[in-house]
């Protein structure tokens, strides 16, 4: 069976019926050969991970001859048999040209279209049949390198994309610690960017400078802000101390080390968490960091998502914002990192602690992006809701 897709910007559609169909062949048309060659190599990549064994044809055409489409189109029909045109990518000049030839050609040609949305393959020929389709879920990793992109793991760059080990005791402990910081939530944004851990004789020490909060409480004596004695408390350090205005403590693991040195961490790793529980998520990462062109080449263009789940083929893409403020350019950048790595049917999120304006929102929304706001005053069942709401919506 040979899939002839027309080439489009969007890389899932060039790519989802090689996946979900398993086809001995894949002829990709479209102007740009340069471009459909660099990707033919980054699907087969994929294609090859998940068993499909596809050869991949690259046929390169002018842009706005219909004639010359139909032509090539014909061609390929004619030299290989079994064909099916998946509709769902392309532009709609190749649209056209798939009908002339359909007409020209009856039964040596069949059509199909793909919603994600649902997984469904829609017959679109009018024959009744529609192709054999697999489910299939793809990795994080993997619709990034589709999308030609790179994940930057902290094993070759720090910092990179950790991979964290969410297991019951450290789920537990980001319930703590989230707690606490929507308790404490100026304090700890305040005091936490100002942690240092040396990693020299103790890698789990770390020391921070509580000046600035002793004057701001009016004591002008160095006392041991009550966050940190609840930390204590809880087990997630020890050894708290104040020495000359530098607050000491030695934390219970590298994980809880790594969310006490980074004030915003907490906020990404509990809806992480909250959308693993909903087990509708085939694959989610925190913090991801993404090099745009998967090159190892000086002056990368780099960006970093907070929480990036996938649910089948479908991307959601989620940025959390853990201060007072959140500035509207926090939207555009959300925005375009989901374009790039998602294309049409990634999902947009922004999480905040905070209440966010009436402006804000609206701009959020003309941008088709969630917002879930004042999350730090949410009950844990709310957080949960709104959170699987936005999953529900990947189903309309």
């Amino acid at each position: 069976m040979t899939i002839i897709e027309f080439f489009d910007k969007d890389a899932i559609e060039n790519v989802v019926s090689t996946l979900l169909c398993d086809p001995d062949r894949v002829v990709f048309i479209g102007n740009n050969y340069k471009r459909m060659n660099r990707a033919k190599a980054r699907y087969q990549q994929v294609a090859e991970k998940y068993g499909r064994k596809a050869e991949f044809v690259v046929r390169g055409l002018e842009r706005n001859d219909l004639w010359k489409i139909v032509e090539t189109l014909e061609d390929v029909v004619n030299k290989y048999g079994d064909c099916t045109v998946d509709l769902s990518g392309g532009e709609e000049l190749y649209l056209v040209a798939a009908g002339i030839v359909f007409q020209r050609l009856p039964g040596k040609l069949q059509l199909h279209r793909f919603n994600r949305n649902n997984e469904t393959f829609y017959d679109c020929d009018a024959d009744g049949c529609i192709l054999h389709q697999q489910k299939l879920a793809l990795s994080v990793e993997d619709n990034i390198t589709l999308y030609g992109g790179r994940i930057i793991y902290e094993d070759d760059v720090f910092p990179g994309t950790r991979k964290w080990d969410l297991n019951p005791e450290f789920r537990n402990d980001v319930d703590v610690m989230w707690r606490l910081c929507t308790e404490y939530t100026k304090v700890w944004n305040a005091l936490l960017t100002r942690a240092s851990n040396k990693g020299k004789e103790d890698p789990l020490q770390v020391h921070i400078d509580i000046v600035r909060y002793c004057m701001q409480e009016g004591t002008g004596e160095a006392t041991i802000p009550p966050l940190f004695e609840e930390l204590e408390k809880e087990g997630l350090i020890r050894h708290l101390r104040v020495d000359n205005y530098d607050l000491h403590f030695r934390c219970k693991d590298e994980q809880v080390l790594r969310c006490l040195t980074t004030a915003g961490l907490v906020l990404e790793l509990k809806p992480t968490i909250l959308l693993a529980d909903t087990g509708l998520y085939n694959s989610i990462m925190t913090g991801v960091r993404l090099d745009w062109d998967g090159r190892n080449a000086e002056n990368n263009v780099e960006n970093e998502i907070d929480v990036l789940a996938m649910r089948g083929l479908i991307p959601v893409f989620v940025s959390c914002k853990n201060g007072t403020e959140v500035d509207v350019d926090e939207l555009y950048k959300l925005g375009t990192v989901a374009e790039h790595f998602g294309g049409k049917n990634a999902r947009k999120v922004l999480v905040a602690s905070y209440q966010l304006n009436e402006d804000f929102n609206r701009r959020a929304h003309e941008m088709h992006i969630r917002v879930i706001d004042g999350v730090r005053t949410l009950s844990e069942v709310a957080f949960r809701n709104a959170l699987y709401n936005i999953t529900g919506e990947l189903n309309r």
